[in-house]
């Protein structure tokens, strides 16, 4: 089950406004006809409690706005009854497949899906999509990441990313009640760009409870924009993002205050 977080409506319009910047970018900029979207933690499409759609209808959504030629988007579930749920909510939608498994597998399939629907891995463009419950290896493919972005290098990653299960897991380590084979599945913020095989990376803590977004693109060649609120890796408020996963919230903030005083002679406003 999704979370049902006060957050969960403000990270669904977060991933709209991605899906839309993006397919605006490949339909208008770039001129391609097809889409390829991977959900690797798909749900089952509602989110009754937070009031929200789930990713996979917020990827249609922005797909009809932006007019995107051909939109594809391939969903995993491990949930069973999450993801015949999910099939009921899109079967008159033909370009939304849902699979039942391990987003592991999935992750390996996904060449091979862009091939079977006649594009070339290394010329198609898309994202995946990583939005897990957990830090668990269950609910996240590193092993997998890297690989596709060699073999399917526009594709793009959004990544919603646990920092604080992140940080209680490194705490319990370094204070010995948790072994270091036990947090093998444990990643510190600054590897994802190397994780994910991607340089050009974002990333935006605001308005996302216990959880960060990253993002890691192909090109840098993208223009700030207000609905998805984020910030490029190495500027101060990416350097702030990333120290908040890495530490306490009131000292990350501190020393962020502390280097706008340094540069500006004028603390954060709010």
């Amino acid at each position: 089950m999704q979370g049902q977080g006060k957050y969960t409506a403000n990270k669904i319009a977060v991933f709209e406004a991605f899906f839309t910047q993006n397919m605006a970018v490949v339909n208008r900029a770039i001129g391609a006809e097809s889409y390829f979207h991977f959900d690797l933690n798909a749900g089952c499409g509602v989110n009754e409690i937070a009031g929200c759609i789930g990713s996979p209808l917020a990827f249609r959504s922005a797909a009809i706005k932006v007019k995107m030629q051909r939109a594809l988007c391939f969903c995993c579930e491990l949930d069973a009854g999450a993801a015949i749920s999910l099939q009921r909510r899109t079967e008159h939608d033909d370009d939304t497949f849902v699979t039942i498994g391990r987003n592991q597998d999935f992750v390996e399939m996904i060449p091979e899906i862009i091939r079977q629907h006649g594009h070339d891995p290394s010329t198609a463009f898309g994202s995946i999509l990583i939005d897990p419950n957990n830090q668990r290896r269950d609910a996240i493919p590193y092993d997998g990441l890297a690989r596709i972005a060699e073999e399917c290098p526009r594709i793009d990653v959004l990544f919603h990313f646990p920092q604080n299960a992140m940080k209680r897991i490194r705490g319990a380590v370094t204070a010995g009640t948790l072994s270091e084979s036990s947090a093998s599945d444990c990643v510190e913020i600054d590897a994802l760009p190397e994780i994910i095989g991607k340089t050009h990376c974002w990333i935006r803590h605001k308005g996302l409870g216990e959880f960060v977004m990253v993002v890691g693109r192909n090109t840098d060649n993208i223009k700030k924009d207000a609905g998805t609120g984020l910030h490029s890796w190495g500027s101060e408020d990416g350097l702030w993002s990333r120290e908040r996963c890495q530490m306490r919230a009131e000292e990350a903030d501190a020393r962020h205050d502390k280097r706008l005083e340094k540069a500006s002679g004028q603390g954060r406003l709010f």
